[in-house]
């Protein structure tokens, strides 16, 4: 016989909580709980969606460290010298602005190409005539001076401790490296320094033609001491040639340039009364003896 609490337990609605007012249900999480769990799963599905961020960075890093590699590439070539050393016949340098450099023999020219037209200026030894087109300054540095122009043409002679600059037309600033006062020249001006010497200004220097001598392959020594001219003849020659030191004697010689230094001394050396005895090959001793051994 069936039972009638049994009957309402099997017979009875789905369970409702409202049936029974006196339990109490209790949960896992709080409401609060619930939402902190939901919130912390949308910022991290947030930071997850915000990671394409990183690659833009490494893009922009990219993209820096690329401009920065071109930039120091173009300073280097900024920075680039260009140097051109003279052996045998004279040779002309061209510049950027067109100004040239007529350079002899023994002679190198050295500047910065792109750097040019931020400043004109280069570094020179030997000997050189230099055609310079009007524009900024135009400077030239040598061991033992500075030569500054704004458009000219002017001759320079740097070698070992003979420094010598002339003027053939405009103007030319001259420093020596012993910060002696500027010197200006003027067309057929000559400013000549010799080792420790003070730097010496002939005006209308009468060794000058309408261009440099050695152009056109002459000696041009107006009233120049022995000194000075064997100096040049070592220069040119690429000789040692030693000199009595009581021979003081000056002396007016035109001639053209010989191919060897033997004819050249004889050349210098007769008018004088003067001979040389040659030692070696590029060793030469002038004499007041006649009867040295030639």
């Amino acid at each position: 016989m069936r039972n009638g609490k049994n009957n309402r337990t099997n017979d009875c609605d789905p369970f409702n909580v409202q049936d029974f007012p006196d339990i109490k249900v209790t949960y896992a999480e709080t409401p609060e709980e619930i939402w902190a769990r939901i919130s912390q799963r949308i910022g991290s599905a947030e930071s997850t969606a915000q990671s394409p961020p990183k690659m833009i960075s490494m893009r922009i890093l990219y993209w820096a460290a690329s401009i920065l590699l071109i930039v120091g590439a173009s300073w280097g070539s900024f920075r680039f010298t260009r140097t051109v050393t003279i052996t045998g016949d004279p040779v002309v340098v061209s510049l950027p602005d067109g100004s040239t450099v007529f350079a002899k023999n023994n002679s190198k020219v050295s500047y910065k190409p792109l750097g040019w037209y931020l400043s004109r200026e280069l570094n020179f030894q030997g000997e050189g005539f230099f055609k310079v087109k009007k524009g900024s300054r135009f400077t030239v540095r040598s061991n033992m001076g500075m030569t500054q122009v704004l458009g000219t043409s002017f001759n320079i002679l740097a070698v070992d401790n003979t420094f010598e600059v002339s003027c053939f037309t405009g103007r030319v600033a001259v420093t020596t490296n012993d910060r002696e006062k500027v010197v200006v020249l003027h067309p057929k001006d000559s400013m000549i320094k010799l080792g420790e010497k003070k730097a010496k200004v002939i005006k209308q220097n009468k060794d000058l033609m309408d261009e440099p001598s050695w152009l056109v392959k002459k000696f041009t020594f107006h009233q120049r001491s022995i000194y000075y001219i064997v100096k040049y003849l070592e220069i040119e020659y690429n000789v040692k040639i030693d000199v009595p030191e009581d021979l003081d004697l000056k002396s007016t010689l035109v001639f053209d340039r010989p191919e060897s230094i033997k004819s050249a001394l004889n050349l210098v050396c007769k008018p004088l009364g003067l001979s040389f005895v040659e030692k070696n090959l590029d060793h030469f001793v002038l004499t007041k003896s006649i009867d040295a051994i030639q």
